[in-house]
């Protein structure tokens, strides 16, 4: 029986592993620390432990719940390594505002040598500022959802106060699946603005340097993010 177990284990894992490569796929692994090969185990490690708790009875497709928890995996991953940590992003948002400074003032775009020249860094702290870049899209859903580290989540900014939501348990079963969907149909940069936003806890003007738009611009794009979330929760009520 548990050779058996243990075989349909294995066969979901090798069934599933183009899921892990899609997802792989998406950042951009010539501005990372990790190898290729490196970011491909540690999805593999999301993989195993969507399939230790998948639970069919949520109605939730496995493949999506796996590339829930394979992004997850990933994105933890290159938090521990620093790549993704609060400091980078930081960093980058000092980068961001000192280069639209630079910018302004020669009335052009500087080429990576006059950056590194005016800001008085080099090529290689360069470099780990356009990787932070480069990761800022990657979402994990499970945190933006449902972040405990936050004195606020995305459901509660989603929840109407006149209709109180079920406990969070029964959320997590029930709204994982549409509410990701939701957020998978809106575009990068209103993603990018709710990871930066609800799980990064950085504010519409720090979101604005690091974008490189108005501060009403991303006030406007969040506002319309969430109305189309909360469509969403209204329509499961």
């Amino acid at each position: 029986m548990e050779a058996m177990i243990y075989t349909d284990r294995q066969q979901l894992i090798m069934e599933h592993l183009p899921l892990v490569n899609k997802v792989v796929n998406r950042i951009r692994i010539s501005k990372l620390e990790f190898e290729r090969d490196d970011l491909v185990n540690t999805g593999i490690i999301g993989l195993m432990d969507a399939i230790d708790k998948f639970d069919e009875k949520h109605g939730v497709p496995f493949e999506h719940y796996a590339g829930i928890r394979i992004r997850g995996s990933i994105l933890d991953a290159l938090r521990k390594n620093g790549s993704l940590s609060k400091e980078r992003i930081a960093s980058l948002k000092k980068f961001n505002e000192h280069k639209s400074l630079l910018e302004q003032q020669y009335q052009r775009h500087l080429s990576d040598f006059e950056l590194c020249n005016n800001m008085e860094i080099s090529v290689q702290q360069l470099g780990v500022l356009y990787q932070t870049m480069a990761l800022l899209p990657i979402i994990s859903l499970d945190e933006l959802l449902f972040s405990e580290d936050s004195d606020f989540s995305l459901l509660d900014k989603i929840s109407s106060q006149d209709s109180p939501l079920p406990e969070e348990t029964i959320l997590k079963e029930a709204l994982s699946d549409a509410l990701s969907k939701a957020i998978f149909k809106l575009s990068d940069r209103d993603q990018l603005i709710l990871q930066l936003y609800y799980v990064e806890e950085l504010t519409f003007k720090e979101i604005a340097l690091i974008l490189d738009v108005s501060v009403p611009r991303v006030s406007q794009l969040h506002t319309r993010a969430i109305a189309e979330l909360r469509n969403v929760l209204e329509a499961w009520r």
